[in-house]
């Protein structure tokens, strides 16, 4: 293998503990309120579509397999059957999405922050129909939607342009590649 690949191995999984690292720090609410978003887009910001996709990727398949890296130390799939369980399905294809965008429209730090918000949107849409599947059969996507949207908006949007930031910040310092 050649230095660029393994770097770029290195940082896939470093991205993903660091994911994990974020997910378990929470404050309890009905959806725990975590610095997980701000991992994923900080991943998919400094690594780029492919890479950070990937490194989403892991952490979920981690948490799945029964690695305690979801918030509350939860795993396995179990926990993607619960409450949030929408919302951590929903990482990987939003990742895609960023992937996508990338390809289509073309990399940038303001293109990326744009990427995010519409990945972002992704994760609510899908978290909120998960969410009220499980506890209303599918009847109360508005009250889920309150319950857990609509409170995350705003520290949602701080935490990904803290990414945006630390990303510019950290590209500045390191050649990742």
């Amino acid at each position: 293998m050649r230095i660029k690949q393994i770097k770029k191995i290195l940082y896939i999984a470093l991205f993903a503990a660091l994911i994990s690292v974020f997910s378990l720090i929470a404050i309890p609410f009905p959806i725990p309120l975590t610095l997980q978003i701000f991992g994923i887009f900080l991943a998919l910001m400094l690594l780029g579509g492919a890479s950070g996709a990937a490194s989403v990727t892991l952490y979920v398949a981690l948490g799945v397999i029964g690695l305690p890296v979801f918030a509350g130390f939860g795993s396995g799939f179990g926990y993607i059957l619960g409450a949030s369980g929408g919302f951590i399905i929903a990482f990987p294809p939003a990742s895609l999405i960023f992937l996508s965008l990338e390809a289509a429209f073309g990399k940038g730090e303001r293109k990326g922050l744009v990427y995010s918000f519409i990945a972002m949107v992704f994760i609510y849409l899908s978290g909120a129909l998960w969410f009220s599947y499980v506890y209303s059969g599918g009847s109360g996507f508005i009250a889920a939607l309150t319950v857990c949207v609509i409170p995350y908006i705003i520290p949602d949007v701080i935490k990904i342009l803290l990414a945006f930031y630390l990303s510019k910040r950290i590209k500045k310092i390191i050649n990742l590649y």
